[in-house]
């Protein structure tokens, strides 16, 4: 059974990766004919025989079992859509911080001029944007000038 949970994993991988593509739209709608195909035929040869060793009639008592993978096709496939239709991250040069699209600015500007996050990398976790003469020190507040 963790064949089915490995397949979900390897199905969202690709729509992932295909996002707002053709090829991931097809991904999305025939991701779950294998799961299909495998409700459909698994009770027919009679497979699982559940531990026990009595001659089984292909098909009895696999309607569970059925109806587990047919709600496996639609969660996959339902979710596999979803992450299809999520928006592509932006191509070229960004701000790490705000997203700003820089592919328009001097290749010579070291801060981003939306948020003023240095072009170097990231900002901190939790450093926030940079903001020009903004002085909040405590030290500072109540006193007269």
């Amino acid at each position: 059974m963790i064949l089915f949970a490995v397949y979900a994993v390897v199905v969202w991988w690709m729509a992932m990766r295909h996002r707002r593509t053709l090829a991931g739209f097809a991904i999305a709608a025939l991701c779950a004919l294998p799961v299909l195909l495998a409700a459909r035929y698994v009770p027919v040869l009679g497979v699982i025989g559940y531990g026990s060793a009595a001659p089984r009639t292909p098909g009895r008592g696999m309607e569970g079992l059925q109806i587990l993978l047919f709600a496996e096709a639609v969660v996959v496939a339902g979710v596999a859509l979803f992450i299809v239709c999520l928006p592509r991250p932006p191509s070229g040069r960004h701000c790490g911080y705000c997203w700003y699209d820089l592919s328009g600015l001097d290749p010579d500007t070291d801060v981003c001029p939306e948020c003023g996050t240095p072009r170097t990398g990231y900002a901190r976790p939790g450093a926030g944007p940079k903001v020009q003469g903004s002085n909040t020190h405590r030290s500072n507040q109540g006193t007269a000038l």
